[in-house]
């Protein structure tokens, strides 16, 4: 928290920031993490991570489906934290429902585990 919270909550409104939307296994996105949020859908609860990558642009990772969903929760993802996620593919389930596939990594400030 900086020392001014107004010149905190404009710099958030005023930051842009693109969703990711992994199309081929193999894509992928990194970053610090600038904030950890829960939207409720009419669908329930999922988590959104924010990430601000090396080029400075910040990409929204949506924990829409249940394994990055799951990924997340897990992780306990806190501002300042390295993440990175990249997509496996879309595979079928064991009820053969597909469903889309990531690996997840995230790591404390500075690269701790």
């Amino acid at each position: 928290m900086t020392a001014d919270p107004l010149a905190e909550l404009l710099d958030a409104v005023g930051r842009d920031s693109v969703t990711w939307q992994p199309e081929q296994p193999g894509d992928q996105v990194a970053g610090v993490v600038v904030e950890v949020t829960d939207i409720v859908t009419e669908y329930g609860q999922s988590p959104v991570v924010v990430v601000l990558e090396p080029d400075g642009r910040e990409v929204r990772v949506l924990g829409f489906g249940a394994v990055m969903q799951r990924a997340i929760y897990q992780s306990a993802i806190e501002p300042g934290d390295l993440f990175a996620a990249r997509f496996l593919g879309r595979h079928q389930g064991k009820t053969g429902r597909p469903y889309a596939d990531y690996k997840v990594v995230v790591r404390g400030p500075g690269g701790q585990p």
